[in-house]
């Protein structure tokens, strides 16, 4: 190789180096970043803790209290910051096939389960590291002796006079969103179905009186 060409090379070599620092110092910490980012997963399963039953002293065998809960994981590779979890639609199924939006809904925080209501005063949980799941409050059951009949009543973190949370029996969607400060946010739906009146085997099959299903 002469002189002159060897020089050129030198001087391409240069300039891809050059090239390379600039788009490590520019982008390295991005790619990072989105290397390491958290990645949160809403999930749920059959029966406890996701379909939970605890009972009452004295009620007659009645539940005190039937929840439906969802389980937020975080699968990627940070701990997630300010983590909350929100019904951003609830519709109700009013024939077959149809589906209505429920009048007054607007998005709500839920809460979260087992959480101290003393610590933890915001409605996000504060961090969520890489590989922990928390469950989430999304609806409950509430008895209504007078009517003979359920209630289902969303888990929301502030309930509204309007009480558009408390709902008669029927199916349900709740359209469910989990995002975080430094996260992409999560969309699912969870179809609920409550029967009016409580089944002699709820405490052992919960879904015997609340039937629930993540959908795709």
């Amino acid at each position: 190789m002469n002189p002159e060409t060897a020089q050129v090379w030198a001087s391409l070599a240069a300039g891809f180096g050059t090239l390379f620092l600039g788009f490590v110092a520019l982008f390295g910490v991005t790619i990072r970043e989105y290397y390491r980012r958290p990645k949160l997963e809403i999930r749920f399963g059959e029966g406890p803790p996701f379909q939970h039953v605890m009972p009452r002293a004295g009620s007659g065998g009645r539940p005190h209290i039937l929840c439906v809960r969802v389980s937020i994981a975080n699968v990627g590779r940070s701990a997630a910051r300010a983590v909350e979890v929100v019904a951003t639609a609830l519709s109700t199924k009013y024939t077959q096939t149809g589906w209505a939006r429920v009048e007054g809904w607007v998005p709500q925080n839920l809460t979260w389960a087992y959480a101290d209501p003393e610590t933890l005063v915001d409605p996000w949980m504060p961090q969520l590291s890489p590989g922990v799941e928390k469950h989430c409050n999304v609806a409950f059951v509430e008895e209504r002796p007078a009517e003979d009949r359920l209630l289902l009543v969303l888990a929301v973190a502030v309930r509204s006079t309007a009480a558009e949370h408390r709902q008669v029996p029927g199916t349900y969607r709740i359209g469910l969103q989990v995002a975080a400060a430094n996260a992409k946010a999560e969309r699912r739906v969870l179809e609920v179905t409550l029967d009016p009146l409580w089944h002699p085997s709820t405490r052992e099959r919960p879904e015997k009186t609340l039937e629930a299903e993540l959908l795709p």
